[in-house]
């Protein structure tokens, strides 16, 4: 079992992040790692009743209207959720940009972001689930030229998959997809259980 999990974290990282900077690459390698050396912790199964806190840091390959190219975006995300059966939660997510990118002669980075999802849980074991999310996003965009700046705020429909280990989830979510904002996101998060 762990050998099949070990293989679909590898391959989910090798597809999702194969076009990232090495340092980030070792960032991202590193998290997996840890990953699978928090499933050997007796860590007990998500129950219907429990909530849980967690963060996370993802990148965004985003797509803004008259901006020219797509750039990557990286945020930072606490999420708050509970368990409303063995399989379902209901989580809350509110962020921030944690670095910037620029396209041109224009630099962007996330202002906030957050939302309210859905998620639906496949258990693999004791210790491990595939999942699919889906919700509602809102994002605001801080866009920046010469001395001046504005901001852009959109907001849709939200939807994704991951993996969780133990208390690590390996995600991709696509935050938006709007006239004029489409944005697809990797991250890693780590989470807390509450009995």
């Amino acid at each position: 079992m762990h050998d099949e999990i070990t293989k679909v974290a590898y391959h989910l990282y090798w597809f999702s992040y194969k076009g990232l900077p090495e340092v980030k690459r070792i960032t991202v390698l590193s998290s997996i790692l840890f990953l699978f050396s928090g499933m050997y912790f007796n860590i007990a199964q998500a129950e219907s009743g429990d909530s849980y806190i967690g963060i996370g840091v993802g990148t965004a390959d985003t797509s803004i209207g008259d901006v020219p190219g797509d750039v990557d975006l990286d945020v930072l995300l606490l999420r708050l959720g509970v368990w409303i059966t063995d399989n379902i939660s209901l989580e809350a997510r509110v962020g921030t940009g944690i670095d910037d990118d620029s396209t041109g002669s224009v630099d962007l980075e996330v202002e906030s972001i957050g939302g309210l999802y859905g998620t639906y849980h496949w258990n693999l074991g004791k210790h491990a689930s595939v999942y699919g999310i889906a919700g509602r996003s809102r994002a605001s965009v801080k866009f920046s030229q010469g001395g001046s700046s504005d901001q852009d705020t959109d907001n849709g429909v939200s939807y994704g998959a991951g993996i969780k280990l133990s208390i690590l989830s390996l995600e991709y979510m696509r935050y938006l997809d709007t006239s004029d904002v489409e944005a697809d996101a990797i991250g890693v998060s780590l989470r807390y259980t509450f009995d």
